[in-house]
This record gives C-alpha cells, structure tokens and sequence, in this order.
C-alpha cells in the first residue's frame, strides 16, 4: 500500500478511532488478526494479551520473530498510550472513561468467549520516538494505513 503520505498524529489512538472515526474497537485472542479490519470496515480487531507479548520479548523462544513481537507492541503503545489510558479506573473524562465502556462491550459479546481483556494493554511503555512513522512499521504497516485511511474517510 502507498504510504507517503500517512501522518499518524498524536491524536491517533483507539479512543480517536472509535469516537472520531466511527470505527469500533474489538478485542481478539488471535495474533493474526491483529488490527485486522472487520465488519466491512466498521470494526477493527485489536490483540489485547499485551502480558503475553512483553513475556515473549523477553526470551529467545523462537515463537515469533522478535522484530514481530516489538512491533505488536509499538501499535499497543500508538493506539493506547499510557499518557492517555493508563490511570483511566481514577479518571472521569469522557476519554480516560472510554476504556471501561469498551472492555464491558467486548467482554459480553459472544465473540469474547468469556474472555477479560488484558489490562495491561493501558499501561503500554511509551511509544518510541519513531513510532508515528508509517514507514518505521514492517509487520502491521498495511493493517495502519488501511485503518488510519478508514478513519479520515469518515471525519
């Protein structure tokens, strides 16, 4: 996909992507669908086991490719910055309430299985000073772009 001329600004996050972009946010179990967009675009998957991921580059496992894992986590970090959501269960913004509505509305959907969303993913480290550069992104540059493309379609 042509990228030149995706900005990811700082007002990039999953609350903009949701509220701004019209753009739901789900939660899934599954690597592999990671940013993936569903729903003829009107959801976007996200893979929450942040705990599972920051284990993983921790060791030589040989799983994952580590550049695979470390990029996981830097979309973690763009679209859930710590800044942001990261004390949300003491805060009453509309924003820093947004984490909670959208954990219930994941976790009581039949697709959760029953499943709690790791609460780790709003406490991802900060996102490295080339993280809002498309171009710095191997693995999930396509997913990004097609997701940032959907959200300035529909603002």
């Amino acid at each position: 996909l042509e990228c030149e001329a995706i900005k990811l600004p700082n007002s990039f996050d999953a609350w903009a992507v949701e509220n701004l972009g019209g753009i739901m946010v789900g939660f899934t179990d599954n690597l592999a669908d990671h940013l993936r967009l569903v729903r003829n675009g009107g959801a976007v998957l996200i893979f929450h086991h942040v705990s599972l991921l920051q284990f993983l580059d921790g060791q030589a496992s040989g799983l994952l490719p580590p550049p695979l894992i470390k990029e996981a986590l830097q979309t973690l970090s763009l679209l859930f910055p710590k800044t942001e959501f990261g004390s949300f269960l003491g805060m009453s913004s509309g924003k820093a309430k947004w984490p909670k509505a959208a954990i219930r509305t994941w976790e009581g959907s039949p697709s959760s299985g029953g499943a709690k969303v790791d609460p780790n993913i709003f406490r991802c480290a900060p996102l490295p000073m080339y993280g809002r550069r498309i171009e710095s992104y191997r693995y999930w540059r396509d997913r990004l772009v097609l997701l940032k493309q959907r959200c300035d379609e529909r603002t």
